[in-house]
């Protein structure tokens, strides 16, 4: 029976790095990474100096080039046309500016989706996933018993999984009450999130794109760009260090939240980090910095006078950004 081993896998990587290496020396690429040569493990600089020829080569230096002429890049671009992190972190704190790029990439992307969800493309797509997988089971000597089925996702998921387990590992298991728990929890998640909170059945582009802009822009992107204004603002005014960061994480009635876990996990994840950098500067104990996040405490108690600037910043990144480019 076909094993797999830590060995093979190591084998693996070290296949690729002569590969890696022989084509670095076709190329006579020679690029100086001595001063940090003890740093970096030889297998992974060999794909470091890889990726020195690549950045450096004719292609990417046009592509380079190509990239500086689109609307995107100009709009970060400064006076001279480099690139400023500066003018990038400004604008993307800007709630309306952030909305506007996001919606124009995921405005592509929601036609993907409107298409793919489409019910007749949909099972075409499924059904000649499944010829092709099937394909390939066949070829990798699979029995017709352990092919996928759309008709009976669970019986045949669960057949494909126990053979996988039994030839490739040693172990019989029955998996099919696992897969059903899942299946079902995907089936849930389809029709009562998805299409029942999120999206609807008559699904439009437009639609779409809207809502996974809300949810980017306010729910995955905003508390942490929130947490990094909180912190900035922090280190300049070291007396309000635990009244922004409880703060942050304060309940907010008027929010309207598609996943609050999501957002709570990430605002919470986030300040715990930051108030880790943050304790070094403002010297306040980072347990005092953690009841602040997660004491569910009254934030007016740590507030200072001083702290009425973070509300104006706030107000700030919420104003209508008029000078949209892309």
């Amino acid at each position: 029976m076909k094993e797999v081993s830590l060995s093979n896998v190591l084998n693996s990587f070290s296949s690729i790095a002569g590969i890696a290496d022989s084509f670095l020396k076709a190329q006579n690429f020679n690029s100086d990474h001595t001063n940090h040569d003890w740093l970096i493990p030889p297998i992974f600089e060999k794909f470091h100096l890889l990726y020195d020829l690549i950045i450096h080569s004719p292609f990417a230096k046009k592509l380079v080039l190509n990239l500086k002429e689109t609307k995107l890049y100009k709009t970060f671009a400064d006076e001279s046309g480099n690139f400023s992190l500066r003018k990038f972190g400004e604008l993307m704190e800007n709630h309306s500016f952030r909305k506007r790029w996001i919606h124009s990439v995921s405005y592509k992307i929601a036609q993907v989706i409107v298409r793919v969800f489409d019910p007749n493309l949909r099972t075409s797509i499924l059904t000649l996933v499944q010829s092709y997988t099937n394909n390939l089971l066949k070829m990798e000597g699979f029995p017709k018993s352990a092919f996928l089925n759309i008709n009976e996702p669970v019986e045949s998921v669960s057949a494909f999984l126990n053979y996988v387990s039994k030839r490739f590992f040693g172990y019989n298991v029955q998996s099919k009450k696992q897969v059903k728990i899942i299946w079902d929890s995907l089936r849930h998640l389809h029709d009562n999130v998805l299409f029942g909170q999120y999206f609807n059945t008559q699904m439009d582009a437009e639609h779409v794109s809207n809502t996974l802009t809300n949810i980017l822009n306010l729910e995955i992107i905003e508390p942490v760009a929130k947490t990094y204004r909180a912190y900035r603002f922090a280190r300049k005014h070291k007396e309000c260090d635990r009244y922004v960061m409880c703060l942050v994480n304060s309940y907010d009635p008027h929010s309207t939240t598609n996943l609050p876990v999501i957002k709570n996990l990430l605002t919470k994840v986030a300040t715990l980090i930051s108030s880790w950098f943050l304790s070094q500067h403002t010297n306040t104990s980072y347990y005092s910095l953690i009841m602040s996040i997660i004491g569910n405490s009254n934030c007016k108690k740590a507030f200072y006078k001083a702290c009425d600037g973070f509300h104006a910043e706030e107000f700030r990144v919420k104003q209508e950004y008029t000078h949209f480019e892309l």
